[in-house]
Order: structure tokens, then sequence, then C-alpha cells
């Protein structure tokens, strides 16, 4: 009686724990990492335990109680014409003539063969259960959309060179046509400087953003995305910001925090965001190059916040954030995008109450500006927190709202958090 009150128990929770335990991973919603994949493991090794309980189990009510006794309890059991023998040891009779008169070995092989292929027997249903219970967590576990785009045409439209050029990024022919002339401009000129190793940066991260034109154009979630990202462009660039930070400290003085800056949004358009985070906080601890740097304080703290949100540490994302809203030396237009992906922020922590009034202020900020992409992802931002919220009537209003403009937008970051948010939707 003993037995069956500790083993049936142990069994159960072994079970429970095993199948439950990815559900640990299925909340966070954050791409796999190392203690991830250890709790993967234990839910493995649980499962594996959970097996060989039930294997026990039915050992003991189907196997010889002389089996049970020899091999679980670790006893001495010898036979003799028929009769088992407990602990029995004729010290005096030769070793070979104890194994002929009381050996038990073959029966004891047999037997452990026949466990052994029940406990793989019995592993099949547990392993068809943890990926049935996985699957089940996957559609149970609320799983909020997230928007790892909405920062690159802020991004891509403030970079020096846009704003040399007095323009804003656009998927258009007219923009790649310019990127690539500059291009082979600063190539005839020969060998590049600092200057121009940061400009070519610029240029390839540009070059690497390009429409879908065509069904077999690569995507990442759908084929209804209006942009992809090409990685070996975006190389290029790495390799010439790489080359800056290469540079003796006088020379690259000043440099530093921007290519690290703008190798973390490499990282984060490549969606190795664990990466991304690990070099803007390198770029933070950068010493600042104040307010006419290529890439703005404000500009490291929200991809840090961006790269920290997509990676699951929601917490360091919100404080990132919270050190940008307490500048009060910020410009409208960066006061609403820090805002803006601050209630983004609260929303996936769960905050729902916070969020409206701050996307209210974002968007009045957005309007102020006649900022109709601000407006637009604003939208987009009140549809998710709707969906968050159960409410599907107001998330319908409002996607409808921020697909109207950014159909007209030209804006194809846009148009995929629309996308993004309508498979969620649908979902």
């Amino acid at each position: 009686m003993k037995f069956w009150l500790i083993n049936l128990p142990l069994y159960v929770i072994f079970l429970l724990a095993g199948l439950g335990l990815p559900g640990i991973v299925l909340w966070q919603r954050g791409p796999l990492s190392w203690p991830e994949v250890g709790i993967y493991v234990a839910a493995a090794v649980l499962l594996v335990l959970a097996t060989f309980m039930l294997a026990l189990l039915m050992a003991r009510l189907l196997f010889p109680h002389y089996w049970w006794l020899g091999q679980v309890e670790g006893k001495d059991v010898f036979e003799f014409d028929g009769v088992y023998f407990l602990g029995l040891r004729l010290t005096r009779v030769p070793t070979r003539l104890q194994r002929l008169l009381f050996g038990v070995d073959e029966q004891m092989r047999t037997w452990d063969l026949i466990f052994g292929v029940m406990f793989l027997v019995l592993l099949v249903p547990h392993t068809v259960g943890f990926f049935s219970a996985h699957r089940e967590l996957d559609r149970l576990i609320p799983d909020p959309p997230k928007f790892p785009e909405s920062l690159h045409y802020p991004l891509l439209s403030s970079l020096p060179v846009m704003k040399t050029w007095g323009i804003t990024w656009q998927p258009d022919g007219t923009l790649g046509r310019r990127v690539d002339q500059e291009l082979t401009k600063l190539q005839r000129d020969g060998l590049p400087g600092v200057q121009q190793r940061f400009e070519l940066a610029q240029l390839h991260l540009l070059k690497a953003f390009h429409a879908r034109s065509r069904f077999s154009d690569p995507y990442y979630d759908s084929p209804g995305e209006a942009l992809y990202f090409n990685r070996g462009q975006g190389l290029q660039a790495v390799q010439n910001l790489q080359y800056l930070l290469a540079l003796p400290d006088l020379q690259r003085a000043g440099w530093s925090g921007t290519a690290l800056t703008l190798i973390g949004f490499f990282h984060l358009s490549d969606r190795n965001y664990a990466e991304a985070e690990k070099v803007l906080q390198r770029a933070l601890a950068e010493p600042g190059e104040g307010s006419k740097a290529p890439i703005t304080r404000y500009q490291v703290l929200l991809l840090a916040a961006q790269s920290a949100l997509m990676n699951g540490q929601r917490n360091q994302a919100i404080d990132y954030l919270e050190r940008i809203l307490t500048d009060e030396r910020l410009p409208n237009e960066a006061y609403a995008l820090a805002m803006e992906h601050y209630a983004e922020a609260l929303r996936l922590e769960g905050a729902y109450s916070k969020v409206p009034e701050l996307l209210g202020k974002a968007l009045e900020l957005y309007k102020l500006g006649k900022d109709r992409a601000g407006i637009a992802r604003v939208h987009i931002r009140l549809a998710a927190l709707a969906l968050s919220e159960g409410k599907r009537d107001q998330a319908a209003e409002e996607l409808s709202i921020a697909s109207s403009l950014a159909q007209g937008l030209g804006d194809g970051f846009t148009q995929d958090m629309v996308s993004r948010l309508t498979l969620a939707f649908s979902g």
C-alpha cells in the first residue's frame, strides 16, 4: 500500500509538470533563449520520469513477485525446482554449482527485456501528449501582436544622408536610383575615408529594404508583406561600420556609439533581437555625442527599448522608454514616438488601463505635426489594444482606419504593421 500511496501521486506530479512547463515559455512569447530551452529539456526529463513511474506501476501489477524483489528492491533471489528463495547464500557451494542449482538469470533477463519494451511503448503516448498539450497551450495562452518594424520608417528617414537630401524614406524606385548613384560615385572616388565609410553604411542600409513585387520574393510572416530585408546588403553596411569601430581611439571618437547603433539596427531588421539588444547596450555605454550626433541618444534608447521588448525583456524596455520621456528637451515628434512605444510596452505588460491616455497624447502630437505615418501607427496600436482586451468590434474599426491611412502613405513598414495585425485579428 505504501508503494501505491507514494508512486501514484509521483507519476501524476511528473506528468502534469512535464505537460505544463512549456506554458511558461509560451506566456513570455519571446524568442527562444537558453533558459527557455532549459525549460523544454526539464519538461522532457519529467515526462521520461513519468513514463518510468508508470512502467513501474504496471510492472508491480503484471510481473512476477520475484522479479520485483530482485530488480527493484535489489534483494538476492534464487530458484530451485520451481521454488524461489530470498537472500539465500550457500557459501560452501562452488559458485558455478550455485548458479546451476539456484539461477534465475534467464527469467530475469526475459522480464527485464519486457520492462524495457513496455517503457518505450509507454513513452510514445506521453510524447504525443506533450505535443498535443503544447499545441493546446499555444492556442489558449494569448499571443499579443508585436511590431518589430515600427521604428524602421522614422530611423531610416532620420539618417544623416536622408536629411542632406531633404527627403523621407519611401520604398520606390526614385530613392533606389538615388542610392545607386551615390554608391557608384563613392566607388569611383577610390579608397573611402571615415566619413565616406559612414555614408556607405547608410546607403547599404537604405538599399537593404526592398518592396515585394512578386509572390516569390522573401517574406517573414506572410506573402502579403510589402517589404523584405536583403541581409547581404545589410552586412555590407555592417562591414563599413566595423571598419569605424576598428580605428584607433582618437580617430573613432564620436563614431563608436553611432556605428554600434546602426549595427544594432541591422540585427533588429534581421530579427536577431538578442544580438541587437547586446550591441545597443554597448552603444548606450559609449560617451554621449551630443544633440548634433548623427544618431541621437534618444534614438539609441528607442532602438534598445524595441530590441528588449522583442526579446521579451519588457521591464528593461519600459526603463529605457521612461528615461526618454523624462527629457523635456525633446521635440514633439521624438516625444510622440517614445510615448507610442511606451504605450506598446505597457500593453504587452498587460497594463491596459494606462495605454489609451498615452496613445491619445501621441496622436495629438502627430496631428499637430501632420505626421500621417505616426497617426496610422497610433491607430494600429489602438486596434492591438482592443484586440488584447477582447473588444473585436473596436479593434476592427481602428484597424480599418489604420489600413486606410497606411495605403495612402506609401510607407511599407506601416503597411506591414497593418498586415501583421490583420493576421492576429483573423487568428
